[in-house]
């Protein structure tokens, strides 16, 4: 009975990650928002786990900060304190420096990783994995659960797929979004060479 119920269990488990790569994956060709790419992914990925919080940064070209770009069940004080932090800190910072995964059984013996007086109230474990695609990170993305020891070595290789997965369609939205602020810089530079042209125009 106890072998069915593992093997009941492991094809559920299964089943819930089918339906969260697809939901991932549809993002990347829905022409969603970011913001709402990011909070798909980041539902789908918490629900497909059982994280019960999660967050997920993105690079600020501009100075390499990781930036919390969507998180669910985060405390107010450490959204104020954790918001941003500095490329290659933390347990964040040092997952997008190395691209490597990170899983902390017990976050109360490694209060190095995280803002733990804010977080150890409802966290004890955590996952922390690289948001890549083509060996380039655009962020990191975080999930923990209340129960010591929750995610294993034996979650990473389903974890790694859905984190690259979102990763592409966080990837492919920052260059849709990009193309569409070029065209409008070069309408309204057209309009401006236009008007300045009919403008010096003899009458």
């Amino acid at each position: 009975m106890a072998s069915f119920n593992s093997m009941a269990a492991n094809i559920a488990r299964r089943h819930r990650w089918d339906e969260a790569l697809t939901a991932i994956g549809r993002t990347a060709a829905s022409r969603m928002p970011l913001g709402e790419v990011l909070a798909a992914g980041l539902e789908a990925m918490m629900g497909a786990s059982g994280a019960t919080l999660g967050l997920i940064r993105l690079v600020d070209p501009a100075t390499k900060d990781l930036v919390i770009a969507a998180h669910r069940e985060l405390p107010p004080p450490y959204l104020v304190v954790a918001r941003r932090i500095p490329w290659g800190a933390r347990l964040a910072g040092s997952v997008a420096v190395t691209g490597e995964p990170w899983l902390v059984g017990h976050l109360q013996e490694q209060p190095e990783v995280s803002h733990l007086s804010l977080l150890a109230d409802r966290v004890q474990s955590l996952a922390c994995l690289p948001l890549k695609t083509h060996d380039r990170i655009v962020g990191t993305i975080t999930l923990g659960h209340s129960q010591p020891e929750f995610f294993g070595s034996s979650d990473l290789p389903v974890l790694l797929q859905a984190a690259s997965l979102l990763a592409g369609a966080i990837v492919a939205e920052q260059l849709h979004a990009a193309t569409i602020r070029e065209s409008e810089e070069k309408a309204l530079l057209f309009r401006e060479l236009d008007h300045r042209v009919r403008n010096n125009l003899p009458r």
